[in-house]
């Protein structure tokens, strides 16, 4: 069996055929080689690979600095704060998972009007259920200390529905998989909605508004639902000053679906949104690239603002304007992720090419590839870094140390925490991560006619007419799977599109915008 399986994985990833054991190990040789290259390979929606990789470090950065025990509350602290205000990172894994899920389905809607579910959860299970089991497996054997693994509440790993029971997750078992959970309850909950969206648009509104309108009008009333839900919890239950903690009021409001399922939204809408620009909008007037500039200003002025005020910094207005106070902590973090979807859809329809490249750029793939796995084993890579970590932390927690020293200790360990997390993730990418794609994508192939409607998809011109989420992609984009997330996460382009890119960097062709593929990878989160 294991020699069976081990051929079929390294025939789906190499394109070769093995039946010896000399075989084998030229195909292992093949198999390692494609997995590392793909860490670098180019994907369709390049600038997610600069979003998620900003997150992702916003992310680590945060979790490191939180150790350090040096809390920036003097403003002569000024230039830290956009690392302590890192649980933005969040929304921005959010707004890409929304975006490419409701491309992707938006897509496989208008092309054949239905959704393939099966394949769809088949997909999310083996992409991301290995990552989690390993992370269980490691942190129950090297880090008992943060957290008994299994706890009472392990199971909830299992289920991912671990961001309910807030109260006792700090004591549990994988504490950050929370994120986990939330992203894979709104990746279950976007095909009911198309599904409903459909429906009305063809029963009730007798085609009046098309799916994806319908679709998108949804997921706008739920953004302004889940908005009011805040201010009301927030004005409710006095959240403001409230500490993110086992014994504080605001672990409730942070983690709890109904409250940051916002940004997935603003993303789903972006999806739906670039898919149907080109068809909507087939030219861009002059007024038009007025208003597309002074979006993507105001959705960058946003994020500046984020950095030094937070989406949770609530505290700086609590004595003299808590009513300020009240209404940032309530509508910052949902206005943070319309800003982000904005900067999303301006990227997708070409309407942003310079800030598109620059987050496409191959400096940030690595860290896009490695970002689920970089998430989850983010603490127990920290213990292969323990004893520099460990000096270093008493320098910055030590007030007679001067502040250029304790500065100079911080950002060490920042990169040192960033470090450990990188360099298990790579192992995990290899050994565990990958496999479990290449695991998934046989999986799909065994269920029935899925190949047969792999090759009807194959023979249709341009390649956009049908589009199955689980489709088989190209053996070269098997380890370009950005799937999230994470973090949080990305997509898998099918083989009959082309590059969002063209040759002249500008994204021109109307295909482009229809090339959504199937988002994977949870996305790593606070």
């Amino acid at each position: 069996l294991e020699c069976i399986v081990l051929e079929a994985l390294l025939e789906e990833c190499c394109g070769q055929r093995v039946s010896n054991t000399k075989g084998h190990s030229m195909g292992l040789c093949m198999y390692l080689r494609s997995t590392l290259e793909s860490l670098y390979s180019e994907q369709r929606f390049g600038f997610c690979d600069g979003l998620r990789g900003i997150a992702v470090l916003w992310v680590c950065s945060l979790h490191a600095g939180v150790f350090t025990n040096l809390i920036p509350t003097d403003p002569s602290w000024w230039f830290l704060w956009p690392i302590f205000n890192g649980t933005a990172g969040v929304d921005v894994f959010l707004v890409l998972s929304g975006f490419l899920i409701g491309g992707a389905l938006c897509r496989e809607l208008m092309g054949t009007g239905r959704l393939a579910i099966v394949k769809f959860a088949v997909r999310r299970f083996w992409r991301i259920y290995p990552v989690l089991a390993c992370a269980v497996l490691l942190h129950a054997i090297l880090l008992p200390s943060m957290g008994a693994c299994p706890y009472k509440v392990w199971w909830m790993n299992l289920y991912l529905l671990n961001n309910f029971p807030a109260q006792d997750l700090f004591r549990g078992c994988v504490d950050q998989a929370w994120s986990v959970s939330l992203e894979l309850q709104l990746y279950f909950a976007t095909p009911p909605l198309f599904a409903l969206a459909s429906l009305l648009s063809s029963r009730v509104l007798k085609g009046g508004i098309t799916s994806p309108r319908c679709a998108a009008a949804l997921a706008a009333l739920l953004w302004l639902s889940s908005t009011l839900w805040r201010l009301a919890a927030v004005f409710s239950q006095d959240l403001v000053g409230q500490s993110i903690s086992p014994s504080g009021g605001g672990v409730t409001f942070y983690m709890h679906t109904q409250y940051r399922c916002g940004a997935y939204l603003a993303g789903l809408i972006a999806g739906i949104a670039a898919v149907t620009h080109r068809q909507d909008d087939p030219a861009c007037t002059e007024s038009g690239c007025r208003v597309s500039t002074a979006a993507l200003a105001v959705s960058l002025l946003i994020w500046g603002l984020t950095l030094f005020y937070g989406v949770d910094a609530d505290s700086t207005y609590k004595g003299d304007f808590p009513t300020v106070a009240a209404l940032h902590l309530a509508l910052w973090r949902p206005i943070f992720g319309v800003a982000v979807a904005g900067i999303v859809f301006l990227c997708a329809s070409g309407q942003a090419p310079r800030l598109a490249r620059w987050l496409g750029s191959a400096a940030w793939r690595p860290v896009a590839r490695l970002s689920y796995s970089m998430y989850l084993l983010q603490f127990v890579g920290l213990a292969t870094v323990d004893r520099p970590f460990e000096g270093l932390m008493r320098i910055t927690s030590d007030a007679d140390s001067r502040a250029w020293l304790r500065t100079i200790a911080f950002f060490t360990v920042v990169m040192v925490f960033i470090l450990g997390s990188m360099v298990l993730a790579i192992l995990s990418y290899l050994l565990v991560e990958r496999p479990g794609m290449l695991l998934g994508k046989l999986c799909i192939d065994l269920l029935p006619g899925a190949r047969a409607s792999g090759a009807a998809s194959k023979g249709e011109e341009g390649g956009s007419a049908r589009y199955e989420i689980g489709d088989r992609g190209s053996q070269a984009e098997l380890g370009q799977d950005l799937e999230a997330a994470p973090n949080i996460e990305s997509s898998q382009a099918s083989r009959e599109t082309t590059d969002i890119g063209s040759s002249d960097g500008q994204e021109t062709s109307e295909s482009h915008m229809a090339s959504f593929a199937e988002v994977g990878e949870p996305s790593p989160q606070v």
